[in-house]
């Protein structure tokens, strides 16, 4: 039996035993990976983080063009006043 047990060099061939095995280890690979929640958690923070981040284009969507009409406002009222010079 030649590298994990995969491949065999003399006959190019895989062998059943070797097909059983990679069963055995994709089985326990899935239960395993089922079984942990760890990656719940970070699913958790990633939807609240997306959220979040949506919200806050959502308030500047909203808020910029009346930000912009306020800004074009006091350049305006800045741009007709005169300054005195002595």
């Amino acid at each position: 039996m030649s590298f994990l047990g995969w491949w065999s060099c003399d006959d190019h061939h895989f062998s059943q035993y070797s097909l059983e095995l990679e069963d055995k280890i994709v089985f326990n690979f899935y239960k395993t990976f089922r079984a942990d929640e760890g990656g719940a958690v970070t699913v958790d923070w990633v939807v609240l983080t997306a959220l979040i981040v949506g919200l806050g284009i959502a308030v500047l969507t909203t808020i910029g063009s009346g930000t912009v009409a306020l800004g074009d406002k006091i350049s305006s009222a800045l741009s007709a006043q005169t300054i005195a010079t002595y």
